[in-house]
């Protein structure tokens, strides 16, 4: 999951120029340190979003990115990472983690937009119902 330099210019120049609209990324790596370590490829370099250190610095210098979807990882919903303080990069910016849709069990989050806020509802397919314990609001920076 490693972005080029010339990725991460482009990046870095898109969300400078555009500094007042929230911003959600979707990538399929996570930020660093946003799972808890349930086995040995939590937080290794070819599973979180590289390079860390470059991309760290264009998410500090840039604060309206406040929501990161990835889906690398393939967490469950029962998972305790899944939906935890954990997720959250630098103690500003949510990462949402996604399951493998081809479990026995699969999850599907759903994120609705607002302007105040982003919605992120889990549906369970095996029971085709809504897990309302793991709907989460995140607000943008400043709403």
């Amino acid at each position: 999951m490693q972005l080029s330099e010339e990725r991460i210019a482009w990046l870095a120049r898109e969300l400078a120029g555009n500094r007042d609209i929230p911003t959600i990324i979707f990538f399929h790596a996570p930020l660093a340190g946003t799972l808890m370590a349930r086995n040995d490829r939590v937080d290794t370099p070819s599973f979180i979003a590289q390079p860390a250190g470059r991309l760290g610095e264009v998410l500090r210098a840039n604060p309206q990115v406040f929501l990161w979807v990835a889906g690398h990882m393939h967490v469950p919903a029962t998972n305790e990472s899944y939906s935890s303080p954990v997720n959250v990069y630098e103690k500003r910016l949510t990462v949402v983690h996604n399951a493998d849709l081809e479990r026995k069990r699969p999850w599907t989050n759903v994120l609705s937009l607002y302007p105040e806020k982003v919605l992120v509802r889990t549906y369970e397919h095996w029971q085709k119902s809504w897990l309302p314990d793991m709907e989460r609001t995140i607000r943008p920076p400043g709403r």
